[in-house]
């Protein structure tokens, strides 16, 4: 796995509906609206690039009584990619 790295213009999801990409830095903001306790499923959805990892990660956010800013710092490496084996040479082992 290579080192750690950000992932520009990927789509946020909100219950499933883009609201957001992230900038070339990596970085998106959205807003929402919701009664105090109402649950929100937020996606970064990284289907696009096969090799990013972790694949697509959730966050279950509830909202509070008041005005509140969630930050989620999420972290993503990228899977190495398979390494191709060329044909394996035959071994003598033992000769009489």
């Amino acid at each position: 796995v290579l080192p750690e790295t950000y992932a520009p213009d990927l789509p946020i999801l909100l219950d499933g509906e883009r609201v957001a990409r992230t900038n070339a830095s990596g970085v998106a903001h959205f807003v929402t609206y919701g009664a105090p306790g109402t649950e929100y499923v937020v996606e970064i959805e990284t289907r696009a690039l096969s090799r990013l990892l972790p694949r697509s990660p959730t966050r279950l956010i509830a909202l509070p009584d008041a005005d509140e800013i969630f930050v989620i710092n999420q972290a993503f490496e990228l899977e190495k990619k398979p390494r191709r084996r060329g044909p394996r040479r035959a071994r003598i082992t033992k000769i009489e």
